[in-house]
């Protein structure tokens, strides 16, 4: 029998994916050791690496951007250039939702959030430096064909974190990530941005009519142009990188559908006899945002029995048929194993030399580490009780 464990875990709102895989894994095989376990960590930001780094197909890059780490999305354009000249296709991440301010109510501090719909990315794709403050619109354009011709012979995937477009009144630039409205965008900014796109978009069009005179073959993304590339979903992505991929013949997908493309997932699920899919909150207002559902629907699609493992859940029957959820197990804050450091591994806690203190006893400079050894011996409890209801059967 073979289970694949996929999905992602955090602690305090740091990744241990890795070692909670592993340990639900581990207690699948203490209760069936026949059981062969696969490990797919699978979900956005730091995940997407993990995942790649063992699954990317030869002649693939995986470039990320990081709002945290990265002022602007020049570097992730010129990665992006570097890897297309090496002859290489390209799969894009960007790990968080854009922030959009006010291009006139910058300070220093928040200069890396500065809405430049995807002008400062251009500018490291194509070599050719583009205005911070307005948008120059030849010059825009002129880096967009720049570009074209750059990815045209290469795949170039935007594994978009966000659906929302990066122009209109649903997307990143009107509404912030916790749905607020936002008042104090430049409207002649935005006005500027809208045009240059639209351009592009006719540009693009007739450049496709001409083509498909001489061809029955259209390219997948070219599916794409009947919108402006700042209007469709998940051009928004990166602040802009997705309107400039979807303008310049990329390809737009959510993260969940462009890593089961690229990666080949369906060739994992389709021998298997289980999917454990672990995320610490089931609620249909997160996973409507989550890669996790195009996982479970290449799942479904291969007919396997999904279980989700989770810390809380309030999903009705209804909704998790809806997301391809078959069964729930929750973890419990105790359990009767903890992590013993001195073996490196999950043990009954009469036989662990390492105990969870008592509330009062907590050290705050230890209290990571607790806290990551509760998750994990959690996590073993419910893969135990996992294996003991679901693989008897």
């Amino acid at each position: 029998m073979k289970v694949i464990v996929a999905g992602h875990w955090e602690y305090h709102d740091k990744p241990i994916t890795t070692d909670a895989l592993a340990a639900v894994g581990r207690a699948l095989r203490a209760r069936h050791l026949d059981v062969q376990v696969e490990l797919l960590p699978f979900g956005s930001g730091p995940h997407v690496s993990l995942l790649c780094a063992d699954h990317l197909p030869e002649n693939w890059v995986l470039i990320r951007h990081n709002h945290d780490t990265c002022e602007s999305t020049y570097e992730a354009g010129k990665s992006v250039r570097e890897a297309l000249l090496r002859g290489e296709n390209v799969l894009i991440e960007s790990e968080q939702q854009w922030v959009p301010h006010s291009l006139s109510a910058l300070n220093h501090a928040d200069k890396r959030l500065r809405p430049d719909g995807g002008a400062s990315f251009l500018s490291g794709l194509t070599g050719i430096t583009l205005p911070s403050d307005h948008i120059d619109e030849e010059l825009f354009l002129t880096a967009l064909e720049h570009a074209r011709h750059l990815i045209r012979s290469r795949h170039v995937i935007m594994a978009a974190s966000t659906q929302r477009p990066l122009l209109g009144l649903s997307s990143v630039c009107a509404v912030g990530p916790e749905g607020e409205p936002i008042t104090d965008m430049d409207p002649s900014f935005l006005r500027d941005l809208g045009r240059v796109y639209r351009h592009s978009f006719q540009t693009r069009s007739e450049d496709l009519l001409r083509t498909s005179r001489s061809t029955t073959s259209i390219r997948e993304s070219d599916s794409q142009i009947m919108r402006s590339p700042a209007e469709l979903p998940g051009s928004g992505a990166g602040g802009g990188i997705g309107a400039v991929v979807a303008a310049t013949g990329g390809t737009l997908r959510g993260t969940g559908e462009a890593l089961i493309r690229v990666l080949g997932i369906d060739t994992h699920v389709n021998g298997a006899d289980l999917v454990v899919m672990m995320t610490p909150q089931l609620h249909s207002p997160i996973l409507s945002h989550s890669p996790l559902p195009a996982f479970t629907a290449e799942c479904a699609r291969a007919a396997l029995p999904v279980v989700a493992i989770a810390e809380e859940s309030s999903l009705a029957p209804y909704e998790r048929a809806q997301w391809d959820i078959h069964g729930v197990i929750l973890t419990r804050p105790h359990t009767s194993f903890t992590w013993d450091s001195d073996s490196s591994q999950l043990l009954p806690e009469h036989q662990s030399t390492t105990k969870l203190p008592d509330s009062g006893d907590f050290d705050e400079d230890n209290a990571p580490f607790h806290l990551k050894s509760q998750a994990l011996a959690s996590l073993y409890d419910a893969g135990l009780r996992l294996a003991h209801t679901w693989l008897s059967r």
